[in-house]
């Protein structure tokens, strides 16, 4: 490093020197000092508690500090300093760069410090580390694309709403995919499933750095939770989903990120900041997602498409900054309604691409689960139970865990295929029936049936199985 950009990294640091010890002093309180003082009766929620905490400071971070490092660009004063030093723009550069990115990874690495001396990481140190490595990452993803948000317009409320619209898109994009597929396995499904039965998470995990984070606390959560911790990096996948080309993609959207920040801001002219104009792409790329969103996840409700119609135009002045209906402007919504119509109505006439059934072979189904409610109420306890269970008839009936009786497995269902076989029955239900089975992949499934006169002689069969094998939770009868 030459003299000049080295006097500028001391110059730097020193003036930053209170605030990087008010930084830490408040880390320490929210991060260290709890994991190190507060006692309870489970260590390990304590822990995975301070790790959302740090999770959230990070997204925090990844937010506010491209601003902080680059806002002297949206003020011409201050460009009329920093931009004439004798220092080459690409190096100026990537110390605001790394020097924010050393503000972005100090919770974490505080995490580490405070878990080191908390007894209840100290055995799965190996597993916070891990951990705490994934989230930098995941928070560095996010920051980058942030600071070539930043670099991309030339004042702060832009900037703010460029930011904030990103991470607003994450979790809006996540949203409307679930409801879209949720609606085409309902209107496909009567009976009722989840969509992560028949597709798989992966597109969440690849298009939310957030969401990847979050998974992975949870996978690291259930990997304790189940003494699997020290397994290694393929239980963690097996538990979080997440993909090794996730972490690559990841790693090209962060370095593309980066490199195209640089090459803004070596472009950079003294005289843009403060300028009004921005990127021509950012807002109507922000808005055609957000409204796009909405459409999609609304697309059935009048009230929510009128309330989206607004929206969509309010946005669009804003972003003009005055009132002016363009033709392009309806041209992008009527596509984006049309394209929400169509692909809903693909889903469902497809059955989610052939995705979605009903019904599994009898050897995916490992272990089963019922909750019954008896319509007719005229199921009679066996004397035998009465004084146990304090009862004469049943209304409803309901196991306390997932079992793998092989004989009850088998009836169940037989019982579910006799239902939809003959679903003809239904104005004559006699009873309910929810149905949970976990498949040979660790998958849970859940079915809602109603049963008609025909087959409740089936149904009461299995129901004296569970009372003569003490298969109910007590209280539920």
């Amino acid at each position: 490093m030459t003299a000049y950009p080295k006097a500028y990294l001391q110059w730097y640091l020193n003036s930053q020197r209170k605030k990087i010890m008010m930084y830490v002093g408040v880390l320490a309180v929210v991060v260290a000092l709890p994991m190190w003082l507060i006692i309870t009766d489970n260590p390990h929620d304590m822990l995975i508690t301070a790790t959302y905490i740090v999770l959230v400071i990070d997204t925090l971070g990844a937010l506010i500090i491209p601003i902080l490092q680059f806002r002297y660009l949206m003020n011409q004063r201050a460009c009329d300093l920093y931009l004439p030093l004798p220092i080459k723009r690409k190096q100026m550069f990537f110390m605001q760069f790394g020097t924010g990115t050393m503000w972005l990874f100090l919770p974490n690495l505080m995490y580490l410090i405070a878990a080191v001396g908390n007894a209840a990481a100290r055995s799965y140190w190996k597993g916070y580390v891990f951990l705490m490595i994934i989230l930098m990452f995941f928070a560095f993803v996010q920051y980058s694309v942030d600071t070539f948000l930043v670099l991309q317009c030339q004042n702060l409320i832009d900037a703010i709403f460029a930011m904030a619209g990103f991470l607003l898109t994450q979790f809006l994009v996540i949203a409307t995919i679930e409801s879209l597929l949720s609606n085409t396995v309902n209107a496909v499904l009567p009976n009722g499933g989840s969509i992560y039965e028949f597709f798989p998470n992966w597109l969440n995990l690849l298009l939310s750095p957030i969401y990847s984070a979050m998974a992975s606390i949870n996978a690291l959560d259930d990997m304790v939770g189940r003494e699997t911790i020290l397994y290694g990096f393929a239980k963690w996948q097996e538990y979080s989903g997440i993909h090794p080309f996730f972490i690559v993609a990841d790693t090209l959207l962060a370095g593309i990120a980066v490199y195209f920040a640089q090459s803004t801001y070596e472009k950079r002219k003294g005289e843009d900041g403060e300028q009004k104009t921005t990127s021509k792409w950012i807002y109507p790329l922000l808005i055609t997602l957000v409204s796009g969103c909405l459409i999609f996840e609304n697309i059935l409700s009048l009230n929510y498409f009128i309330f989206t119609v607004i929206l969509y135009f309010i946005m669009n002045f804003v972003a003009q900054r005055k009132i002016v209906v363009q033709l392009r402007m309806v041209i992008r919504f009527v596509v984006l309604v049309i394209a929400a119509l169509g692909i809903s109505r693909l889903l469902i006439d497809t059955k989610g691409f052939g995705l979605i059934q009903d019904s599994y072979t009898r050897n995916e189904l490992v272990r089963v689960q019922l909750d019954i409610n008896f319509m007719d109420m005229d199921y009679s306890i066996p004397e035998s139970e009465q004084e146990t269970l304090g009862a004469e008839t049943i209304e409803y009936l309901t196991m306390s865990e997932l079992q793998d009786d092989v004989w009850l497995v088998d009836h169940v269902y037989e019982l579910q295929k006799d239902i939809t076989a003959h679903n003809e029955y239904s104005d004559t239900t006699a009873a309910y029936i929810n149905i949970s089975y976990e498949l040979t992949n660790h998958k849970q499934i859940y079915r809602y049936y109603k049963v008609d006169q025909k087959h409740l002689d089936q149904v009461h069969e299995i129901a004296d199985y569970l009372i003569e094998h003490h298969y109910c939770v007590e209280g539920w009868y």
